[in-house]
């Protein structure tokens, strides 16, 4: 039996010698100190996951030294003042350093090599929104250890956050820190939205992608249409701060409603569609008659509803929602 012909090669000319071995050194992971400037995925990846891991420790810590203060009636493990302290950065970190964050390192990692590329599109970008996430993260929780921290309540909902009731630094600190963690969830879902759309692997239309594919493309939309008010609403409530201009202040014509308005837009986002598109791939994976349309269509409708503020309801304060929206938010609230 004759053995198969060799396949043909695009380029039938000889390769260049030493090309292979070339290739190899271009691609080899960096050693020492050098990895830390690694830009490839599954470095950058390894590195989101484990400091979103790291956040999600502290933020356990934080929790149990709560529920050891409430463990018996006039508890004085903790002050007033310190245990407002842990309540806001318990509930920032568990929002803002690892519900958003762990959701993008994930599919930094795993994304190219379910859509058959090599690597994400702007590998930079990517190290840029891992290292402006780790330093913004560590910067604000570092505050708990010098007393600066917020006291305000995670969702920093004026008129609590103002100079008036927040006279501290805690709450510039908040805003600051979450600045740049904000600025590096945008960045990482436009190298998701980019890499989704135009690094694919031949033949791989929107159609055969896979469902997790879909729904990460999905939710890098709701984070760049959500995320840009919540930078923008911190801003002004910090330009209130430092200057005194009345943005959220109702007694001099502000809208102390404002900044809940804008920051309900993107919480629930990267929730829900994390959640989802890991149940959603399993799902077409393992159970044939599920099919794909059946997940990618409710995305599609979820992040309509995203983009409506539906689904930030339950975060809203009610007064100033209107009858119309106050049922369908006490509704939520109740479920």
């Amino acid at each position: 039996m004759s053995e198969p012909a060799p396949r043909a090669t695009p380029n039938t000319l000889p390769r260049p010698d030493g090309e292979l071995q070339a290739l190899q050194r271009a691609w080899q992971a960096p050693r020492g100190w050098r990895l830390l400037a690694s830009v490839n995925n599954v470095h950058v990846g390894l590195f989101y996951i484990a400091t979103a891991l790291l956040f999600l420790l502290l933020a356990g810590v934080l929790a149990l030294l709560m529920r050891v203060q409430l463990a018996a009636p006039d508890n004085a493990f903790l002050s007033a003042h310190a245990y407002n302290q842990i309540f806001t950065m318990h509930g920032t970190v568990m929002m803002f350093l690892f519900a958003v964050p762990v959701v993008e390192a994930v599919s930094v990692y795993l994304l190219p090599g379910m859509l058959g590329a090599r690597d994400l599109p702007f590998p930079r970008l990517s190290a840029y929104a891992f290292w402006a996430y780790a330093f913004g993260g560590t910067a604000f929780f570092a505050t708990l250890l010098f007393d600066a921290a917020p006291d305000g309540g995670w969702f920093m909902y004026p008129p609590l956050t103002s100079k008036t009731h927040s006279p501290g630094l805690g709450a510039d600190f908040w805003l600051l820190g979450i600045g740049f963690i904000e600025i590096s969830a945008i960045a990482g879902a436009i190298e998701l939205v980019v890499g989704i759309l135009r690094t694919r692997a031949p033949g791989m239309s929107l159609g055969r992608m896979p469902v997790y594919a879909w729904t990460m493309l999905v939710v890098g939309g709701m984070i760049i249409f959500g995320f840009p008010p919540i930078i923008a609403a911190t801003l002004l409530l910090e330009i209130e701060r430092a200057f005194h201009w009345p943005f959220f202040i109702a007694a001099q014509g502000g809208d102390p409603l404002a900044l809940g308005s804008e920051s309900f837009l993107a919480h629930d986002s990267a929730l829900l569609g994390g959640g989802f598109s890991f149940l959603g791939d399993l799902g077409s994976t393992l159970c044939r008659l599920y099919a794909q349309r059946c997940c990618c269509v409710p995305c599609l409708c979820g992040e309509c509803w995203q983009r409506g503020g539906g689904l930030g309801l339950h975060l809203a304060d009610l007064p100033g929602l209107g009858s119309r929206l106050q049922l369908p938010a006490q509704s939520r609230l109740q479920i």
